[in-house]
């Protein structure tokens, strides 16, 4: 299944969704550390600060950062992810603070503007993280912050876990085969020498790096 389809499948299912959560509180109890570990990391913004949500789906944390007060850009190649975020952004009263684009990542950040805030999640490894992150940096604003939340792929069973689950159903194979691993982390810490790393295990129990279920990355521009 193409990438763009299995995200479509996905934006129609959200808009079924009678509840819709947004930021940490739409992840299950067990999953949301690292996401309230961000948004605790997350500044609080002044007036006309703008937040890129790269790979924005469906919109969960482009919500999270309207309703702190920044202007949103959410961008995303599947349109029925980017119509489902904007009923969600209307659902909870921050549509006016939230543009929505389809459109390619690289065109998109060769000719935007600057953004003092650049976020992504679960999206990286969709992208040649080298190419990417030269375009993200070029993007920031000096003192900006770029943020990722991603699944750690250098933890042997948990991915060895990911493609028997996945095995049987219809996903983007680079879901499993391209998850950024440590040396990916090493290679983010070169681009943004002030930088900080978290890793996290189920819930919020301590785990080395090896053995991360999740990893946040936070960058600032110097």
């Amino acid at each position: 299944m193409e990438t763009a389809d299995f995200y479509d499948l996905r934006g129609k299912s959200a808009m079924e969704i009678k509840f819709r959560g947004f930021g940490s509180q739409a992840f299950v109890t067990k999953f949301r550390a690292p996401y309230e570990y961000y948004e605790e990391k997350l500044p609080l913004p002044k007036i006309g600060t703008n937040f890129l949500d790269l790979g924005c789906g469906t919109g969960i944390h482009s919500i999270f950062a309207a309703r702190l007060g920044y202007n949103v850009t959410g961008i995303d190649i599947s349109k029925k992810s980017l119509e489902a975020a904007g009923h969600i952004a209307d659902f909870f009263h921050v549509k006016n603070h939230c543009s929505f684009f389809a459109t390619d990542a690289y065109e998109f950040l060769r000719t935007s503007q600057e953004f003092d805030v650049i976020f992504t999640s679960g999206s990286l490894y969709y992208f040649d993280i080298r190419k990417i992150i030269l375009l993200i940096k070029e993007k920031l604003k000096p003192n900006g912050s770029f943020f990722c939340i991603e699944t750690n792929g250098s933890n042997w069973f948990l991915n060895k876990t990911r493609k028997f689950r996945y095995s049987e159903q219809e996903r983007d194979q680079r879901t499993t085969d391209h998850l950024l691993k440590l040396e990916d982390i090493k290679y983010l810490r070169e681009q943004f020498p002030v930088s900080e790393v978290k890793h996290f295990g189920i819930y919020s129990i301590p785990v080395p790096p090896s053995l991360s279920f999740k990893f946040v990355f936070h960058g600032r521009k110097s």
